[in-house]
Protein backbone atom coordinates (compact mmCIF):
# COMPACT_ATOMS: atom_id res chain seq x y z
CA UNK A 1 0.00 0.00 0.00
CA UNK A 2 1.54 3.46 -1.12
CA UNK A 3 -0.18 6.85 1.36
CA UNK A 4 0.46 10.34 0.09
CA UNK A 5 0.88 12.28 2.66
CA UNK A 6 2.04 16.02 3.28
CA UNK A 7 3.22 18.25 6.25
CA UNK A 8 -0.12 19.59 7.85
CA UNK A 9 1.75 22.96 8.14
CA UNK A 10 3.21 23.44 4.43
CA UNK A 11 1.94 25.30 1.59
CA UNK A 12 0.60 21.47 0.02
CA UNK A 13 -0.64 20.84 3.62
CA UNK A 14 -3.05 23.84 3.93
CA UNK A 15 -4.12 23.75 0.38
CA UNK A 16 -5.41 20.00 0.57
CA UNK A 17 -7.52 21.13 4.09
CA UNK A 18 -9.00 24.43 2.68
CA UNK A 19 -10.48 21.68 0.04
CA UNK A 20 -8.25 23.22 -2.79
CA UNK A 21 -7.25 20.16 -5.95
CA UNK A 22 -4.10 18.80 -5.34
CA UNK A 23 -0.79 20.55 -7.59
CA UNK A 24 -1.77 19.34 -11.29
CA UNK A 25 2.16 17.60 -11.56
CA UNK A 26 1.44 15.61 -8.57
CA UNK A 27 -1.39 14.15 -10.05
CA UNK A 28 0.20 13.48 -13.18
CA UNK A 29 3.30 11.67 -11.38
CA UNK A 30 0.39 9.78 -9.39
CA UNK A 31 -1.36 8.88 -12.48
CA UNK A 32 1.89 7.50 -14.13
CA UNK A 33 2.54 5.26 -11.43
CA UNK A 34 -0.91 3.84 -11.40
CA UNK A 35 -0.86 3.03 -14.73
CA UNK A 36 1.93 1.20 -14.78
CA UNK A 37 0.49 -0.76 -11.77
CA UNK A 38 -2.36 -1.51 -13.69
CA UNK A 39 -0.82 -2.89 -16.60
CA UNK A 40 0.56 -4.81 -14.73
CA UNK A 41 -2.46 -6.14 -12.68
CA UNK A 42 -1.24 -5.07 -9.53
CA UNK A 43 -3.51 -2.39 -8.99
CA UNK A 44 -6.41 -3.27 -6.54
CA UNK A 45 -7.59 0.03 -5.81
CA UNK A 46 -6.62 3.78 -5.50
CA UNK A 47 -8.76 6.86 -3.99
CA UNK A 48 -8.19 10.35 -2.88
CA UNK A 49 -9.26 11.19 0.74
CA UNK A 50 -10.87 14.68 2.25
CA UNK A 51 -9.49 16.85 4.81
CA UNK A 52 -9.99 16.38 8.01
CA UNK A 53 -12.62 18.71 8.76
CA UNK A 54 -15.00 16.68 6.34
CA UNK A 55 -14.01 13.30 8.62
CA UNK A 56 -15.97 11.08 10.97
CA UNK A 57 -14.68 8.32 13.06
CA UNK A 58 -16.67 5.48 13.40
CA UNK A 59 -16.39 3.22 16.14
CA UNK A 60 -18.07 -0.42 17.02
CA UNK A 61 -18.95 -1.49 20.95
CA UNK A 62 -21.91 -3.50 22.09
CA UNK A 63 -23.22 -4.08 18.57
CA UNK A 64 -24.02 -0.39 18.20
CA UNK A 65 -22.14 1.71 15.96
CA UNK A 66 -21.09 5.72 17.15
CA UNK A 67 -20.41 8.12 14.55
CA UNK A 68 -18.45 11.36 15.61
CA UNK A 69 -17.79 13.76 13.31
CA UNK A 70 -14.62 15.84 12.96
CA UNK A 71 -12.51 17.58 12.77
CA UNK A 72 -9.75 15.93 15.47
CA UNK A 73 -6.51 15.95 17.11
CA UNK A 74 -4.05 18.09 15.66
CA UNK A 75 -1.40 16.02 13.67
CA UNK A 76 2.04 16.40 11.98
CA UNK A 77 0.81 14.85 8.58
CA UNK A 78 -1.83 14.71 6.60
CA UNK A 79 -3.40 11.66 4.14
CA UNK A 80 -4.53 12.76 1.24
CA UNK A 81 -4.75 9.26 -1.03
CA UNK A 82 -3.85 5.94 -1.51
CA UNK A 83 -3.03 2.96 -3.36
CA UNK A 84 -3.74 -0.14 -2.82
CA UNK A 85 -1.33 -3.44 -4.70
CA UNK A 86 -0.62 -6.67 -4.74
CA UNK A 87 2.35 -8.42 -6.42
CA UNK A 88 5.93 -8.80 -5.34
CA UNK A 89 8.42 -5.88 -4.76
CA UNK A 90 11.60 -4.98 -5.31
CA UNK A 91 13.76 -6.49 -1.71
CA UNK A 92 11.32 -9.34 -1.53
CA UNK A 93 8.57 -7.51 -0.29
CA UNK A 94 4.75 -8.65 -1.22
Amino acid sequence: MMMISTAKDSAAGREFESGAPPDPRLMAAIARHAEGLAKSGALLETGGLLPRSSGARIRAANGKLTVTDGPYIESKELIGGYAHSSGRFEGGGT
